[in-house]
């Protein structure tokens, strides 16, 4: 697997992550009290958008026998941005659930809403793997 691939699969993945996140901020949102129609298709819409990325990056993924993309050059350092940007990623979906929860404590919270902070801490731990697995990019 070359290093062209695995860049092309850690965007894939920083896009679908970023979707995710903006799909648990919009609920947040509407859940704070900012109640739209509106919103909820933003959360709905990214929350999709979010796991057709993903889809597609597992689809890329699968493929890596296949993949006919060679390393330009092998000297050249480049910087390797995507582990820190996978664990703000993660740090950033965990504020959003941590927000998510204090909120709902206050009150007795829904189905929906213990849904969504179980999907946000998933997207979190998946997102700190990520990361982890990113670090050894060259």
């Amino acid at each position: 697997m070359t290093m062209t691939f695995k860049r092309r699969l850690y965007r894939l993945s920083l896009v679908s992550a970023t979707l995710l996140l903006l799909g648990a901020l919009a609920y947040a949102l509407a859940d704070v009290g900012i109640y739209s129609l509106q919103l909820f298709w933003f959360c709905y819409l990214f929350t999709f958008a979010g796991i057709v990325s993903c889809m597609k990056t597992m689809e890329t993924w699968s493929s890596w026998l296949e993949d006919t993309s060679e390393d330009s050059d092998e000297t050249t350092l480049r910087s390797n941005i995507y582990p820190l940007a996978f664990n703000l990623e993660a740090f950033a979906i965990l504020l959003v659930a941590a927000f998510l929860f204090v909120w709902t404590v206050g009150r007795s919270p829904t189905s929906q809403e213990g849904l969504i902070f179980i999907w946000c801490i998933i997207v979190a731990i998946g997102c700190a793997l990520t990361g982890r697995l990113a670090a050894g990019l060259e």
